[in-house]
């Protein structure tokens, strides 16, 4: 199978610039307790906040969670602009179906409640129910506003009572 590098600056499939590690922050899964790079910036906000609300309202993160890559068996893929993560990658291999319907259910509904921004890999033709990535390309609004309100503290979901700030800055309770 042949591997694909970073081709830093190239776009992957959202749209958005491959880079090298050093344009990524870590971010911790919660529940596997493991460091995940991402890109810098608002994805970075985006991304803790989905994996806390996944964690919470979708299933204990028990695995590694994969981010960023050097290189991958897609040439566009939106792990090397640090745009995507794989979540619990052992239980949903690429290419089938395998989740619980309940799972689903749950997983559509955090899909919605980010806002358009967040997409999920089990809706392209060969899917991938691991894969999550930013659904909107550089720059989209929607993306900025989502940021902007986890950082002030006005979208709760993903924080709980036993964790009141979650990766963001205030107490709540989850909204799903």
């Amino acid at each position: 199978m042949t591997r694909y590098p970073v081709r830093p600056g190239v776009p992957s499939e959202n749209g958005w610039p491959m880079i090298n590690r050093s344009g990524c922050v870590l971010i911790t899964a919660p529940g596997a307790g493991r460091q995940v790079p991402v890109r810098a910036g608002d994805v970075a906000t985006v991304m803790s906040r989905f994996l806390a609300a996944y964690s919470v309202n979708v299933e204990p993160i028990r695995s590694q969670v994969w981010g960023w890559s050097a290189d991958n068996d897609v040439a566009d893929s939106n792990h090397m602009s640090a745009t995507a993560v794989d979540i619990n990658a052992p239980q949903y291999p690429w290419g089938q179906r395998v989740m619980p319907a309940d799972r689903v259910a749950k997983c559509n509904a955090l899909e919605a409640a980010f806002r358009g921004v967040m997409f999920w890999g089990r809706r392209w033709n060969r899917p991938d129910e691991m894969h999550w990535q930013i659904g909107v390309r550089p720059g989209d609004p929607r993306l900025i506003a989502l940021a902007a309100d986890i950082r002030a503290g006005r979208f709760q979901i993903g924080v709980t009572p036993t964790n009141p700030t979650g990766p963001g800055p205030r107490p709540g309770r989850p909204v799903l």
